[in-house]
């Protein structure tokens, strides 16, 4: 159990963090393997839609036909995806510190698993929470980090939420908990009006650093 150091004027003081819940795609993984302009083109989702909410809108036999087509780009991607920087040492140190972590993603779990093959040191069982998008309302809606809290024994206040979109800091501050942006040393994701993160950091090794872990 680690409390909440430095941050954010708006966070609660001695915030106690027991559980940390990770974005997969472009977070645990590098980004850049799922090339989401390619995914719309080829099942003509409009370029500012996102792509569940657009299969959504679907009829079921269209749909269908879609998320086939979404699913076999994901696993293509999935076979070339490499650990993000610092992502392997990272969950590492966490479980060495007797912290449980998660995966809350959009993906399948398909996808999830066949990234997982090419970490070294990390598999699927070190996670204590594994959440799709067959699992729950796919974020930003905060079902996801309140399943995930619940998988991991926490309360939703006691869960760091990990993520390099937009939509992981909207999941996680509807969820009430803290919320981590990771940048990748890229540009803005947030857009007007959305809530601030309570961190933003570019890599995932500063994780370790709020939460006052020392770095392997």
């Amino acid at each position: 159990m680690k409390r909440l150091r430095g941050g954010n004027r708006n966070l609660k003081h001695e915030i106690r963090i027991r559980g940390v819940l990770f974005d997969f795609d472009g977070t645990l993984t590098r980004p850049g393997a799922l090339d989401f302009p390619a995914i719309k083109r080829k099942i003509q989702c409009p370029a500012g839609m996102a792509i569940l909410e657009y299969l959504d809108g679907l009829p079921s036999s269209g749909r269908a036909a879609c998320l086939k087509i979404l699913e076999a780009m994901e696993e293509e991607a999935a076979r070339s995806a490499v650990p993000n920087t610092g992502a392997e040492p990272c969950l590492l140190s966490l479980k060495k510190d007797g912290i449980p972590f998660g995966i809350l993603t959009r993906n399948s779990l398909s996808s999830v698993r066949i990234a997982l093959e090419r970490f070294e040191w990390i598999r699927l069982e070190d996670f204590k929470a594994v959440l799709t998008r067959d699992d729950s309302l796919p974020k930003p809606h905060p079902e996801g980090v309140f399943q995930g809290a619940v998988r991991m024994g926490v309360e939703p206040s006691e869960l760091m939420v990990v993520g390099d979109f937009r939509f992981d800091v909207l999941a996680g501050k509807a969820a009430n908990a803290v919320a981590v942006l990771l940048s990748n040393g890229g540009g803005p994701v947030m857009e007007p009006g959305d809530p601030e993160p309570d961190h933003k950091v570019d890599n995932l090794l500063q994780i370790l650093e709020i939460l006052g872990i020392t770095s392997p």
